[in-house]
């Protein structure tokens, strides 16, 4: 077997950027200190997540440029907890905590997509038609397909209903009141989980069988689509009908990205401060290492890697929790690190272009 790649970031030359380029950062939230707190104490609980219902957070979507003189802010706009932002025509969609927004180029609402079981919503991906879009609902542990049309739903998967099942406290979750039943007649205690009885965040993230945070349409096996299960860090491809397949690939709970990248798939192992490079096949090609650069003391051994973003086939933008943004470079083996305001708890970030 062919040794993976393995690229030390800490080992590579501080620089600042040569030139600047506009972005756009996904804010989901202005808490980072508490949220930063709240998981020193709470590090090893499992499954990862809140046990009680919280306040909807006002997050923003930044306009900014990255360059030799650090981050400079452009424009910001408010919105319910954003998380994700793929561009689409002209302008850009964008999830929020129970919708998906159209935004024009200057970041207008111009169009929203609703659905009953859209909650604590992350990724959006383009179906490669144009007409259909994938959006990933993590409160109610399922993946729904939509008509970029018509907003109507096209396709949808439950992990409760295929194979995900008890939650933590034993109980088996169910997408319609007859699943629950067809549970209750094997002698399990079932839950219908009836969007109406739940707010924009779902089911509380603890007792989720899943959460789900990641889909994407698989461009190298059409027909397929890959999900990442935050909970337990797995990945499982889709290939309806004959059913899903679990792809071992050794990550950690809350792992992030699965993004398809030279040939394979990039994702963020965010716990660990590491990303690494797939190929289609899952199995590993590159990693890239971020635990070795400096932060606070009092956070120990715990990381929070967001996103590893590819800029090319060997630049990355990282978003890195507890120290702020990373350019690298692997093969100058070069790095750039710029602050952004501390309180930003920074999900997603979608390069414009230079300038």
């Amino acid at each position: 077997m062919t040794q993976s790649l393995t690229h030390y970031v800490h080992t590579f030359q501080e620089a600042p950027l040569a030139e600047t380029f506009s972005c756009l950062l996904v804010v989901k939230s202005q808490d980072q200190e508490r949220r930063r707190a709240r998981m020193l104490k709470h590090a090893d609980k499992q499954p990862f997540g809140r046990v009680e219902q919280r306040p909807i957070e006002d997050g923003l979507l930044v306009s900014c440029s990255l360059g030799p003189r650090g981050l400079t802010i452009i424009d910001t706009k408010t919105f319910p907890e954003p998380r994700h932002i793929v561009r689409f025509h002209t302008g850009f969609l964008l999830t929020l905590v129970d919708r998906v927004v159209q935004l024009s180029p200057k970041g207008v609402v111009e169009r929203e997509y609703r659905d009953p079981h859209f909650a604590f919503l992350h990724t959006i991906a383009l179906h490669p038609d144009g007409e259909r879009m994938l959006v990933v609902s993590s409160g109610y542990d399922a993946i729904l397909e939509l008509s970029l049309k018509t907003g109507k739903r096209t396709w949808e998967w439950f992990a409760w209903d295929n194979g995900f099942n008890p939650s933590a406290d034993g109980v088996y979750l169910a997408s319609t009141p007859e699943r629950a039943r067809h549970y209750e007649r094997e002698g399990h205690k079932a839950l219908y989980v009836d969007p109406a009885h739940y707010g924009p965040l779902g089911i509380v993230t603890a007792k989720r069988t899943a959460h789900p945070n990641a889909a994407r349409y698989n461009p190298y096996t059409p027909g397929t689509l890959l999900v990442a299960m935050a909970h337990k860090g797995e990945i499982y491809e889709l290939r309806l009908p004959e059913g899903d397949k679990h792809l071992r690939c050794a990550l950690h709970p809350m792992a992030h990205g699965l993004i398809p990248h030279k040939g394979g798939w990039l994702v963020t192992d965010t716990t660990r401060g590491v990303a690494i490079l797939f190929g289609n096949g899952f199995a590993e090609r590159e990693r890239i290492i971020l635990t070795g650069l400096p932060k606070d003391p009092a956070l120990g051994e715990r990381e929070w890697v967001q996103q590893v973003l590819p800029l090319s086939s060997h630049r990355y933008l990282c978003l890195d929790a507890n120290r702020g943004l990373h350019v690298i470079d692997t093969e100058q083996r070069t790095r750039a690190t710029l602050l952004p305001d501390p309180s930003w708890c920074i999900q997603d970030a979608l390069v414009l272009g230079g300038e």
